[in-house]
């Protein structure tokens, strides 16, 4: 090993020492022989041309990322002379640690003996559940993107390794994989918000003295032996970030979700924006132009809205704001003219969005039943449409049974389909219902088809309603009937005969009034 020593090559030139390809191990023989040229004093070999990387079956070589697997990815060979990739499919194996089935054997869940079991949503998508039933959403960052020829966009550019050492340990279709991806862009997996976020609300019916900072984050496991879902309490809002608070709204952006306005222990009607991220509760600059509570909260194309609601100044309000960028700014508010005179303001409504076409988006906001500010309960349907600063339309159907209004529904949307469920009715003493009313908007945005659904198994108002995996979960609420908190969760099917089922119950305390970020399909 002495002929490695500085002292050979001190004297010497050795620009040409790292003159081997990009891959090729540095190894004592290697830099033996171009020392031994240099002492000898043999001229260099000329400069090294690195070649282009393409497809081989062993070596390293360039390949486009087409579509992603549970342990693989399927490519096309990639030439940086054309800078263009071919139509062959090449099958890469994942790096071991990115793996849905780290090991040969493995099923789908797997404990990585630490304490946490692993439950796969997509390849790329997983949660983590330790002992004590605590949740963790994990990541694949940066993901692998995928080529779409229909978007012309291109997929990743990965470089990977045929013929490793030990194999890849993966096969498809009983075929071991040859090639490994390197992971040059450093894959790992990363914790994130995942779950559907319940947050503040009332533990009972007193006005003052039962809001909460509670959070709780729910994820479905229809596989689970739990009752279909794993609940985990997560530490409340700080202090030093929120007061108590009800009768706030949620959206989601990407992977952060945004608490807005709400009523506050001090009785005032919030204007600030709480932004969660990581576990993590911070105050936007920015704060709402007008305070308010009991609105609809929910995000379209990337932006987020807040529509109605009881106003600073204890009046209904029909504004409507929008939040992009960080910042909120008025848009057209609610205009409308009611059978009973005209009203502009609306609250204590549900609320529920549709994406028309993902190609050619269109996003409508649909606002259902509620309290005008003539103090009429409502059976109305009102579309709000974001384009052109905001338009709204009183729709020419109504939620069913008809003539049957109500307010403090919940609400939430499967495809093109809304679902308004519960509610109450203070007139004549009608109380709480159990109604699921589907309003369905594929036919027509403007005259939504209304129909009667399964009801719900138990009669409640201000619930809160958000949808997984094309299933309805309605959790929490109240019955005004001996002044009863809730804490049931209930699943509801769309599909064919449509049915509830009841599910692992929201851990206490029972709960009203809540705001909902759904970071796993977005609201």
């Amino acid at each position: 090993m002495g002929r490695v020593g500085v002292a050979y090559v001190s004297d010497k030139p050795t620009t040409n020492v790292d003159r081997w390809d990009r891959g090729d191990p540095l190894t004592a023989r290697k830099l033996n022989e171009v020392i031994d040229r240099v002492n000898k004093g043999v001229p260099p070999p000329g400069p090294v041309r690195r070649r282009k990387q393409t497809a081989r079956t062993s070596g390293t070589g360039m390949f486009q990322v087409v579509s992603e697997g549970d342990n693989h990815i399927e490519c096309h060979p990639y030439s940086e002379e054309t800078g263009a990739d071919t139509s062959e499919t090449v099958r890469i194996a994942k790096p071991w640690f990115l793996r849905r089935t780290p090991f040969d054997g493995d099923d789908a869940t797997w404990d990585d003996r630490g304490g946490w079991t692993h439950s796969y949503t997509t390849p790329s998508r997983r949660v983590r559940v330790d002992t004590d039933g605590f949740t963790q959403g994990q990541k694949v960052d940066p993901a692998y993107l995928g080529k779409n020829e229909a978007l012309v966009v291109p997929g990743d550019l990965i470089f990977a390794t045929a013929n490793v050492d030990g194999g890849t340990g993966v096969s498809v279709n009983a075929e071991p994989l040859l090639y490994l991806d390197d992971n040059r862009d450093a894959r790992r997996w990363v914790d994130f918000n995942f779950g559907v976020y319940l947050v503040a609300g009332h533990s009972e019916n007193s006005q003052l003295t039962s809001r909460t900072r509670d959070v709780d984050s729910f994820v479905p496991d229809e596989g689970s032996d739990i009752g279909g879902g794993v609940w985990t309490t997560r530490g409340p809002i700080p202090e030093t970030v929120s007061d108590e608070r009800n009768a706030a709204a949620g959206f989601t952006l990407g992977d952060r979700g945004y608490l807005v306005g709400g009523a506050t222990t001090a009785s005032t009607y919030a204007t600030e924006t709480l932004v969660f991220a990581r576990d993590t509760w911070t105050i936007a600059s920015d704060t709402l132009n007008t305070g308010r509570h009991d609105h609809v909260g929910l995000s379209m194309g990337g932006k987020g809205y807040v529509l109605g609601g009881d106003d600073s100044t204890s009046t209904l309000t029909g504004s409507v704001e929008e939040f992009t960028l960080g910042v909120w700014s008025e848009k057209s508010p609610i205009q409308l003219i009611f059978t009973d005179g005209p009203s502009d303001g609306i609250t204590e409504m549900a609320g529920f969005r549709t994406e028309r076409s993902p190609e050619n988006p269109r996003y409508d906001a649909f606002l259902c039943g509620g309290e005008n500010d003539i103090g009429s309960q409502l059976d109305t349907i009102i579309k709000w449409n974001p384009a052109g600063g905001g338009s709204s339309v009183k729709c020419g159907s109504t939620l069913k049974p008809s003539g049957i209004t109500r307010r403090f529904s919940a609400a939430t949307a499967v495809g093109f389909k809304g679902y308004v469920m519960g509610g109450y009715n203070s007139g004549g003493g009608a109380g709480d219902y159990n109604y699921n009313t589907e309003v369905d908007t594929q036919q027509s945005v403007n005259v939504p088809t209304t129909v009667n659904r399964q009801p719900l198994n138990s009669i409640r108002q201000q619930a809160s309603a958000f949808t997984v995996g094309g299933k309805v979960y309605i959790v929490g609420g109240w019955q005004a009937a001996g002044a009863v908190g809730l804490n049931l969760c209930e699943q509801f099917t769309p599909d064919g005969a449509g049915t509830w089922v009841v599910k692992k119950a929201l851990p206490s305390p029972a709960r009203f009034s809540m705001g909902v970020m759904n970071l796993i399909e977005g609201n």
